[in-house]
């Protein structure tokens, strides 16, 4: 007897595909949270299918690097992020030594730039080492201003440079 054809879970759901963001070799781990996010919202639980979302959304010469990765081998999705972080991914001790090495927020908002300091550094990095990072990237006047608060937390100081700032 006739079977239905078996459909993918986004079918099934009637869900559209959630668009992902083109792929940034320097932020590959947000790149990948954000691919592990749209699988978990399309209901793709399989390796083989979250590979197949994470392929198809990059760029050719990105795909190249992950191109002879088997789809159907037993983790190809966990395969694919591990080359990308192997690939692009910067070390710790490489984010730490740029973040000291240049030590500006630019035009981010203090706010933003714990934020960054918090992805480019391990989880695990101690509070007084992400304080004194963030504190460097401070304009003068401000660092003085933030410094002065015993505060290790630096989402904390960023808030309060955030309402130091004209």
């Amino acid at each position: 007897r006739n079977q239905p054809p078996k459909m993918a879970p986004l079918q099934q759901s009637g869900m559209s595909q959630t668009k992902l963001p083109p792929y940034d070799r320097n932020l590959t781990t947000v790149w990948i949270k954000q691919v592990k996010l749209a699988c978990e919202m399309e209901h793709l639980t399989t390796e083989a299918d979250k590979f197949k979302r994470a392929f198809l959304a990059l760029d050719t010469q990105t795909a190249e690097i992950v191109a002879d990765i088997d789809k159907e081998s037993s983790s190809p999705f966990t395969t694919l992020c591990d080359r990308l972080l192997a690939a692009h991914a910067k070390t710790d001790a490489t984010a730490l030594e740029q973040l000291l090495t240049n030590p500006s927020i630019g035009d981010c908002k203090p706010t933003e730039y714990a934020r960054k300091i918090r992805r480019q550094l391990p989880q695990d990095t101690p509070p007084s080492i992400l304080r004194q990072v963030f504190l460097r990237a401070l304009p003068p006047a401000l660092c003085i201003a933030v410094a002065t608060s015993t505060e290790d937390n630096i989402d904390k100081l960023a808030e309060t440079a955030d309402r130091l700032l004209p």
